[in-house]
């Protein structure tokens, strides 16, 4: 199913096998009969699966864009339908269509939504599959029961949570089924929903991979991909999911998640290459709010670093990223009184690095900005107070530097 396809429908455009499926009973507000449903349920439920069956299926699976056509199906026991169904089918386009239109229907605000714990194990079975498309199907489930069912999630189990996930991040060449499996961890992990017992550094490391596998940061086609809108978004739910991973390992004293962060010279090269970005005028201006969730999620991240450890080649990197954020502030300085929230993030997080760094290297830095390093100064000196780190005596250190070069 194409999930970006309107669900509106003009009659003039639609031909008289469609006009059909539209005739009678409509569902709630909507032009589809609710005939058609029970007449495509009945077809498939009683094991009769051919070209026509799969047609009307699809077309289902379309419909569920539709708040009354998910209340319907919940109404009609989908859920059972689909299950008993999954146990004896053996056709992979009918496996990925039943579990794509189960995720749809959990996904929509529907009050009467059901679903029994057996029939979520049932489903989650179909993850010994090796076909991709049934996966990508199956990475959708799981973010539906995140979203819809958090009281499932404990209990889907290691093979799922630990094993599944992992084995797809680190083997799989679709970039399609690894983006739906950043949204599944995106989703698991928001808010501490997931059990920290299965939030492991070796879930991070697939996430890495499984990135690197389909973002390859070190091409020149990086900035391609941050203007293209698909493929930013995978990139901003990639950062979300790796920054509530960081929550995690700070919340719960996850020593093994900060140690992959602090070595991971493949994350360093992505956050600098984003930072690179937007240093650049035209790409920054104006300001987005994705822009905000990046470096939100960024300060996150980097606070789980253990700068005393830091190996020499993230350590460069993270110098990378500071000058970045330097000329990035200056950048916003002539709209300042606009952007206030935005230029409080960047001066607390260029704040933790100076806090952190050593002093030479960040007068070094500053330097090779040029006079314009002085407006970052004077930033921090206005907002340092507000900090949970001291900086005070590094800045002052910095300011007469600078003033004097």
């Amino acid at each position: 199913m194409d999930e970006h396809r309107s669900a509106n429908i003009n009659s003039t455009d639609l031909d008289e096998e469609t006009k059909q499926k539209l005739k009678g009973d409509s569902i709630g507000d909507t032009l589809y009969s609710a005939s058609f449903v029970i007449s495509t349920l009945q077809g498939f439920s009683n094991l009769k699966y051919d070209e026509k069956t799969e047609e009307d299926l699809c077309f289902l699976w379309d419909m569920t864009l539709e708040l009354d056509v998910c209340k319907l199906l919940f109404e009609l026991d989908f859920p059972t339908l689909a299950t008993n169904a999954l146990e004896t089918c053996e056709q992979q386009r009918l496996i990925e269509i039943l579990i794509g239109i189960l995720a749809n229907i959990l996904l929509a605000d529907c009050d009467n939504k059901n679903i029994t714990t057996h029939q979520v194990t049932m489903i989650l079975r179909e993850f010994e599959t090796s076909n991709p498309d049934i996966l990508i199907q199956l990475m959708r489930f799981l973010e539906s029961i995140a979203y819809a069912m958090t009281h499932y999630i404990n209990g889907l189990g290691d093979r799922v949570l630990k094993h599944h996930i992992q084995f797809i991040l680190n083997n799989s060449q679709n970039i399609k089924l690894i983006s739906e499996s950043f949204k599944a961890v995106e989703q698991l992990t928001e808010d501490f929903k997931l059990s920290e017992c299965y939030v492991t550094h070796s879930l991070l490391e697939s996430m890495i991979e499984g990135f690197d596998s389909g973002f390859s940061v070190e091409t020149n086609t990086f900035d391609d991909d941050m203007e293209c809108q698909e493929q930013s978004k995978i990139i901003r739910i990639f950062v979300r999911a790796v920054a509530n991973l960081c929550e995690y390992a700070s919340k719960y004293n996850i020593v093994e998640i900060n140690l992959v962060i602090t070595n991971s010279t493949k994350l360093f090269t992505f956050f600098s290459k984003i930072v690179q970005h937007f240093s650049k005028e035209f790409n920054l201006l104006p300001v987005s709010p994705c822009f905000m969730e990046y470096i939100s999620a960024f300060y996150l991240i980097i606070q789980t670093v253990d700068f005393d450890a830091v190996p020499k080649e993230c350590d460069d990197l993270i110098y990378v990223i500071f000058n970045c954020m330097c000329k990035i502030l200056i950048l916003l300085h002539p709209s300042e009184s606009e952007v206030a929230d935005v230029n409080a993030l960047l001066t607390e997080f260029i704040g933790y690095i100076i806090y952190r760094q050593e002093f030479e290297f960040l007068l070094s830095e500053l330097e090779a900005i040029g006079p314009s390093s002085l407006i970052v100064v004077n930033f921090l000196n206005q907002e340092y107070i507000k900090f949970s780190f001291d900086v005070e005596v590094k800045l002052k250190m910095l300011h007469s530097k600078l003033i004097k070069s």
